[in-house]
C-alpha cells in the first residue's frame, strides 16, 4: 500500500505508512527502502541518508536499497539556474560538458524527462564521452524511478534505439 500512496505522490503519507511497517519487520529492505524513498519526496533527504547510512554491509547490497540511494542522489542535486547552461548549447550544441550539468540540474528539479533527453543526446552524440558518464546518470535516473516503472521501461526503449540503431 505505500507503494501505491507513493507513486501517487503522496511522501508524507507514504512515509507514515512505510514507518508503522518497519515497526512490525524493522530490517525489511523492501520496507527500509520504500521509507527513504518516501523521505526523499518529502525533501527530507537527511533523514533518508541518515536510515540509509545505518544498515548493515548485506543489506546495502539490496536492489530496494540500491533503488532508495539513487532517488537520494536524483534529489540531492542542487538547484541551479541552467540559463548559462541553456546559453552555452545555444552556442555550441557539442558542448556535452553543459549538456551533462543541465541533465543533472533538470534531475535535481524533478525533470526527469527533459533530465532524459539531454542524457540521450549526449549518448547519441558520443557513447563513451568522459567514459560513459552521461550512461551511467541516465541508468542512475531508470534507477531512481524504479526499473519496472512504465516511464523508466519507455525510456530503456529510447536508450536501446540509440544504442542499436
Amino acid at each position: 500500500m505505500g507503494e501505491q500512496v507513493l507513486v501517487e505522490g503522496d511522501g508524507a503519507r507514504a512515509a507514515n505508512i512505510f514507518s508503522q511497517v518497519r515497526e512490525m519487520a524493522p530490517d525489511n529492505v523492501e520496507v527500509i527502502g520504500g521509507l527513504a524513498r518516501a523521505l526523499v519526496a518529502m525533501g527530507d533527504t537527511a533523514q533518508a541518508r541518515e536510515i540509509l547510512d545505518g544498515l548493515s554491509d548485506e543489506q546495502a547490497k539490496k536492489p530496494e536499497i540500491s533503488r532508495a540511494r539513487a532517488a537520494l542522489e536524483v534529489a540531492s542535486a542542487p538547484a541551479v539556474d541552467t540559463s548559462a547552461l541553456e546559453s552555452r548549447l545555444a552556442a555550441n550544441a557539442d558542448d556535452h560538458d553543459a549538456r551533462f550539468e543541465l541533465a543533472s540540474a533538470k534531475m535535481g528539479a524533478g525533470d526527469r524527462d527533459a533530465a532524459a533527453d539531454a542524457l540521450l543526446k549526449i549518448i547519441a552524440a558520443d557513447r563513451d564521452w568522459n567514459e560513459g558518464a552521461a550512461r551511467q546518470k541516465f541508468l542512475q535516473l531508470l534507477e531512481a524511478q524504479g526499473l519496472e516503472d512504465p516511464w523508466s521501461s519507455a525510456q530503456r526503449r529510447r536508450l536501446s534505439a540509440v544504442l542499436f540503431t
